[in-house]
């Protein structure tokens, strides 16, 4: 039984009344191809101030084969530049500094490289 992704060998073996043997060989490839589903019990603003500090608690990332899955939150400030924020004291923080559209995201990623994201366009001004 296939419980992991990855490479399996498969032979299929037949024996005839007179001893005539008979193998095929199947190798068959297990891939994970969905992506880890984010949940969060939080809200974001859609407006904030020059100098105000949001902060966002912890969310959640679940997967189809894996127990544990990477997770982090980043910003992309007016600029295009992308800061990844880091998880302290219970939550992820960021002080927005110039005025423009910023987009705030929660991201999951998964032992096979599945990605999924929540991204939310905020204003500054």
């Amino acid at each position: 039984e296939a419980t992991m992704y990855g490479s399996y060998n498969i032979t299929y073996t037949a024996i005839d009344e007179g001893g005539w043997v008979q193998r095929i060989y199947y190798t068959v490839n297990v891939v994970d191809t969905i992506a880890p589903e984010i949940s969060a019990d939080f809200t974001v603003k859609q407006n904030y101030s020059i100098g105000e500090k949001a902060s966002w608690s912890e969310f959640t990332a679940t997967d189809n084969f894996d127990t544990e899955v990477l997770t982090y939150c980043y910003v992309v400030i007016p600029t295009g530049e992308c800061k990844v924020l880091l998880w302290k004291d219970g939550k992820y923080e960021y002080t927005f500094e110039e005025k423009g559209t910023y987009r705030i995201g929660f991201a999951a990623v998964d032992d096979a490289m599945n990605m999924a994201y929540v991204e939310y366009e905020v204003q500054v001004g």
